[in-house]
């Protein structure tokens, strides 16, 4: 056997042994639980809310260019 073929074969073995080892410890890891993150309530100008446009009406954002 040449010095580059168990150069290779020992690279192959080397990295089948890391993914080996990689695999064995995702799978005996303990995955966190799932928290739920208490949102902020919404914004009054959230389009989503009831009467989104009357609410825009008194903003600057529907102000008209002549005011």
């Amino acid at each position: 056997m040449s010095w580059s073929h168990a150069l290779i074969d020992c690279g192959l073995w080397t990295i089948s042994a890391c993914w080996l080892l990689q695999t064995l410890v995702s799978m005996s890891r303990v995955k966190a639980p799932k928290r739920n993150r208490v949102l902020p309530a919404p914004s009054p100008l959230c389009e989503r809310t009831p009467k989104f446009e009357e609410r825009m009406a008194e903003t600057v954002f529907a102000a008209r260019q002549a005011n």
